[in-house]
């Protein structure tokens, strides 16, 4: 991040408790589990604790090229919340009665708000911490109603003071980027509800995939037809596309599957499926994949829609190959989420 450059930040899974049904638990179930106040003393700046384990493995001194400009906005960051030692067993036993179907509570699942309640922090060291974050002249974003994070943002100076530690600029392979130097550090007396700080740096994943050769579309019969002396190495390459995929599986879809004649079809109609990543997305490549292979017409095709989570982390290399999902589930509506960042938590 230079100054068109922000840090970027990752929010753990945990952040978006997901609601599929939404039955209120009996109050005893949830009693036991009720958040207690655990900040107990004064905050002091001078007795600090460092948050270890947040300093990526790639800001080394041999990359390094000094220090950010302190007036660098940082985009959005989270500081990650931690549960008490009763809360985390309660849950943990939650978990697994919930998926038991001797238990009274299986498949009794909890809102996002319900969830906060019963293992979040308590509403006193919430408003301690967003207060100890805006004394430091940060801007409190948003807090989820799950209460496992806090996310807000500020500038590269103001992470120096409030955490103790430096953002630098780093070369790495050709390419700019920037990390704090050392681990942050808190007031001790906020250590029992804080688990760390994501990662304060911008280094972001690069996609394992590799693109395979090209094969010849068929416009009649919207398929790939693939020339079968074609190598990659030592290894002989077979194009599957959706219909391929549909009749070796034998999917009960008769649009892909000519196999399947008769019985209830599953075609992905009224199913959402989500899907989270960290690069946007090429619509019209989708769009594309889906009137070539899946029948639809250029004023039917079921297009996903793309929810920004944060800073808009833009075209990275990491969206392609999400038309897969659509092998069979054409009649499915798509949403993915992008969030920004590096796949590293502080936790």
């Amino acid at each position: 991040m230079s100054s068109g450059h922000r840090l970027s930040s990752f929010i753990v899974l945990s952040l978006f408790v997901a609601v599929w049904v939404s039955v209120p638990l009996e109050a005893q179930s949830l009693q036991a589990s009720l958040p207690v106040n655990r900040i107990t003393e004064p905050i002091d700046g001078a007795n600090l604790v460092a948050l270890r384990g947040n300093v990526h493995p790639l800001a080394q001194a041999r990359f390094d090229r000094g220090a950010a400009p302190g007036s660098m906005a940082t985009g959005r960051i989270a500081l990650l919340l931690q549960r008490s030692e009763a809360q985390q067993q309660a849950l943990t036993q939650f978990l697994a009665d919930v998926q038991n179907p001797g238990s009274p509570s299986f498949h009794k699942w909890l809102t996002p708000t319900q969830f906060g309640a019963a293992y979040g922090i308590s509403d006193s060291d919430l408003a301690t911490v967003e207060g100890w974050l805006q004394a430091q002249g940060f801007k409190v974003e948003k807090v989820p109603a799950a209460r496992n994070v806090i996310q807000f943002s500020g500038t590269a100076g103001q992470i120096e003071s409030a955490f103790h530690t430096s953002i630098h600029a780093f070369s790495v392979l050709g390419e700019t980027h920037y990390a704090n130097v050392s681990d942050p550090q808190i007031p001790a007396a906020l250590a029992p509800v804080v688990a760390g700080v994501t990662p304060l740096n911008d280094f972001r994943p690069k996609p394992h995939v590799v693109m395979g050769d090209s094969a010849r579309y068929d416009a009649a019969t919207h398929t790939l037809q693939p020339d079968l002396t074609l190598f990659n190495g030592n290894t002989p390459l077979l194009f599957v596309d959706p219909a391929d995929a549909a009749t070796i599986y034998d999917t009960p879809n008769t649009n892909l599957n000519a196999n399947f004649t008769s019985g209830t079809m599953y075609d992905g109609t009224g199913v959402n499926i989500g899907i989270v990543g960290v690069s946007d997305l090429t619509v019209a490549d989708v769009q594309n994949y889906r009137l070539a292979f899946l029948g639809e017409t250029s004023g039917t095709v079921n297009l996903p829609t793309m929810i920004i989570d944060g800073d808009d982390p833009g075209l990275n290399g990491g969206g392609w190959k999400r038309c897969w999902t659509t092998r069979f589930r054409e009649g499915s509506r798509r949403r993915r989420r992008c969030i920004s960042t590096p796949r590293r938590t502080a936790i």
